[in-house]
């Protein structure tokens, strides 16, 4: 599913996207966050671009149309000039993320973030699939779904297009919750608008967002946060954001509907994902990262072989925890799940952009030459194909692997449209220069562009060192130098 997002003319906390129209636009990310200490009378911009917005009373705000590859927010305002390094947004992802501000400094509270995106399965590797250029966890809590019907993990294949909701994690990894294997390589539209009417119809319900029509169903998936409702729960003045197939009229019949909470009216339910910092028993409190979370009799631990309680609970466990925010603002855990993290992921190269070279045994994409064997799985849209099949000009997906003897290619997609080139690599660094980093076999070049985080907080390129695990996304220069645009160090 491709998710173009429309601009709609509605006053919604949107800028710099152009004067409002129901034509479909380039597809782009839509960022909802929060600042947790107020607004601070800042504006928050996507560096490089012309979108900014400013938060409301509470703080919160809504950016859409993000551009993928965009990996930081910068936040500007009396006293406050602070740039926020964020994992790289993809297409048509939405993203929910929290934010404290300190001056000049940013933090991201990362076991709250959220995303739900679209992409293609380029490498599977027991319970980590590579979709797109990101990892994604599988657990045993992990709902898969496919036609309406929940299936096993075996159902995702390389090559699948599957939908993935779920937490994204400090080291840029996402630990899925749902992951929806979609039949069709080309899918719904969407669009960001504020409710303006409801009508009751024979099959459902008519909204108009944004001055466009959309038909909700029984069918329709209607999220507010976390929680599912139904129809009678939206209401006039409602942010949303539609999702769904347009119609020849310019409805459109919508997939899933959800409402971008603001304000005061924060999600009743939602998940705290990541590393267990503290444990009190005494107080029938843990935190996972910096957010401080309670149970009570109710909480139901699950993932530790048996009966559990809040005392076997241990920091450094990787939790789940469904929360509920208190009438106090003190969050309640519901149910909390242990998951056990997947071994590092082995050295890997992904290269995306037009085929530059061919012969018998090797492809180049993006100035990196692979060479292809009979075991590379290469496909074009659901049909395998042989690498003679293949055209120089052609956009392709290679997803490789360092060797002695250069690059291999594991899996070459051929990609509709003209992707712009791109390099990403994860592995130990295996050198550091003064002006680059070398991982998977793969220099890059490091400028003051360049994006250098380890966990979350941003560091300089002289405290990498050798051996640490990175992944490093990179630009190709028209000399072929790969610069690299964002460095995520493990966090120590």
């Amino acid at each position: 599913m491709r998710i173009a997002i429309r601009s709609i003319s509605v006053g919604f906390l949107i800028a710099g996207c152009g004067s409002g129209t129901s034509a479909p636009q380039l597809a782009g990310a839509t960022i909802q966050g929060k600042l947790l200490n107020g607004s601070q009378a800042v504006r928050v911009e996507v560096p490089g671009t012309s979108i900014s917005t400013t938060p409301n009373a509470s703080g919160s705000f809504l950016l859409a149309q993000v551009p993928a590859g965009a990996t930081a927010l910068r936040f500007k305002g009396p006293g406050t000039d602070a740039t926020l390094p964020i994992e790289r947004v993809v297409r048509n992802e939405y993203r929910r993320l929290r934010v404290t501000l300190s001056g000049n400094q940013a933090q991201e509270e990362c076991e709250r973030t959220e995303t739900e995106f679209h992409g293609q399965v380029t490498a599977i590797n027991g319970a980590t699939l590579t979709v797109g250029d990101r990892t994604v966890t599988v657990t045993d809590a992990t709902v898969i779904r496919q036609n309406g019907a929940t299936v096993a993990p075996s159902a995702i294949a390389i090559g699948s297009f599957v939908e993935v909701e779920g937490a994204l994690q400090a080291d840029g990894t996402v630990l899925a919750r749902r992951i929806s294997i979609e039949d069709e390589k080309e899918g719904a539209d969407a669009l960001v608008g504020t409710l303006t009417a409801i009508q009751l119809t024979e099959s459902g319900h008519t909204l108009t967002v944004g001055g466009v029509l959309v038909a909700i169903t029984v069918n329709t998936e209607i999220l507010r946060g976390d929680l599912k409702v139904d129809a009678s729960a939206l209401k006039i003045g409602d942010r949303l954001l539609v999702r769904g197939q347009v119609q020849a009229d310019q409805s459109i019949a919508a997939t899933q509907v959800r409402v971008l909470v603001e304000d005061d009216q924060e999600e009743e339910d939602f998940h705290v994902t990541g590393e267990v910092t503290a444990v009190s028993s005494d107080q029938g409190t843990f935190s996972i990262g910096d957010t401080l979370i309670s149970v009570d009799a109710s909480t139901r631990f699950e993932g530790f072989g048996g009966p559990a309680s809040l005392t076997d609970l241990k920091v450094g466990d990787r939790v789940d925890a469904e929360v509920v925010k208190q009438a106090d603002g003190s969050m309640l855990a519901k149910e909390v799940r242990r998951f056990h993290p997947p071994q590092p992921p082995s050295p890997a190269i992904l290269a995306v952009g037009p085929i530059e070279a061919l012969s018998g045994s090797s492809i180049t994409v993006a100035s990196i030459a692979f060479s292809v064997s009979s075991q590379t799985v290469i496909r074009r849209g659901d049909a395998a194909v042989a690498l003679s099949d293949l055209k120089v000009g052609e956009s392709v997906l290679v997803k490789g692997r360092p060797s002695s003897g250069g690059p291999v290619a594991d899996v070459i997609l051929v990609a509709p449209g003209q992707p712009e080139k791109l390099i990403a690599a994860v592995g130990p660094i295996e050198a550091v220069g003064t002006d680059s980093v070398t991982v998977a076999g793969n220099l890059f070049k490091v400028d003051t562009d360049t994006v250098i985080v380890r966990g979350r907080t941003s560091v300089s390129l002289a405290s990498l060192t050798v051996g640490e695990m990175a992944g490093v996304k990179a630009a190709v220069s028209a000399d072929g130098t790969l610069v690299a645009r964002f460095v995520r160090v493990q966090a120590r």
